[in-house]
This record gives C-alpha cells, sequence and structure tokens, in this order.
C-alpha cells in the first residue's frame, strides 16, 4: 500500500476503503474537491502552501492538490502530520 495517498480519485477510493483519517488541501485546491472530501465525513486540514509547496514538502516534483493521510501509522503519514504541525506555527 503506498505510503501517503495523493489526487482526488484515489484518496476517494481509498476513504470508501476505509484507509484514510484525514487529508490536507493546499490553499489553491479547488473548493469542489475540498467539498467532495467533506461529503465522505473525512476532515480535511489547510496546507498554507499552494499545490507546488505541497508537492514539494511531500517530496514530489508537480503539484499535489490533495494528500490523503493513511490509518497505518507509517514515517511518511507521521510526515504529512508534521507538515501540518509545521505550518500551523
Amino acid at each position: 500500500m503506498a505510503e501517503f495517498i495523493i489526487g482526488p480519485r484515489e484518496i476517494k477510493k481509498a476513504i470508501k476503503a476505509g484507509s484514510v483519517v484525514s487529508v490536507m488541501a493546499a490553499k489553491n485546491c479547488p473548493v469542489k474537491l475540498i467539498e467532495d472530501i467533506k461529503k465522505e465525513g473525512i476532515g480535511v486540514k489547510p496546507f498554507d502552501g499552494d499545490q507546488k509547496e505541497l508537492g514539494t514538502r511531500i517530496g514530489k516534483p508537480f503539484p499535489v492538490a490533495l494528500v490523503g493521510e493513511t490509518i497505518q501509522a507509517n514515517p511518511v503519514s507521521r510526515r504529512v502530520s508534521e507538515i501540518y504541525k509545521e505550518d500551523k506555527q
């Protein structure tokens, strides 16, 4: 299984499978994507950076609008939570 999940379709599939506990959204993420995730009953944490910055923070060379945090307590999931905490400081 992926260490974290990116992209709205993949995140929605993982939510339905019960493996996502929260989602982080870039500040320029389309509102419709955030609303769709919230309809699934999952919290969406704001990331105070755009999609390019979020992609860079998680080690991707491309923009990322949404990042799903999985139930598994793996190092990358903790990293996503840490990014959120660092971003809020």
